[in-house]
C-alpha cells in the first residue's frame, strides 16, 4: 500500500492515547477521513500503533491499516 501524500505528524498526546487503547485491548470507534470527503467509521480493537517510512499508522484487529493523519476521532466504547 503506497501513499504519496506528505505525512502530517499528530500530537504526541494523541499517539499516546492510541497506544494506550492498543495496550488495554478496548473496543474503539475510529472515524477516518477519506479522499471522497465522506468519513468512514470502524469499530474494532487497535492491535498496533507503528511507523512505516516517515508515516505513523494504527492497525485494527481485522487487519485494516490507517494513517494517523487521516484519523478524525477515536473514542472508547463502553462495555455493555
Amino acid at each position: 500500500m503506497s501513499d504519496s501524500r506528505e505525512y502530517k505528524p499528530i500530537a504526541c498526546a494523541t499517539y499516546d492515547e492510541l497506544a494506550l487503547f492498543s495496550m488495554r485491548r478496548c473496543m474503539v470507534e475510529v472515524e477516518v477521513r477519506q479522499d471522497t470527503g465522506v468519513p468512514k467509521t470502524y469499530v474494532d480493537r487497535i492491535s498496533d500503533v507503528f511507523t512505516r517510512g516517515t508515516a505513523e499508522y494504527l492497525r485494527l484487529d481485522a487487519g485494516k491499516e490507517i494513517r494517523l493523519d487521516d484519523v478524525v476521532s477515536v473514542r472508547e466504547l463502553s462495555d455493555t
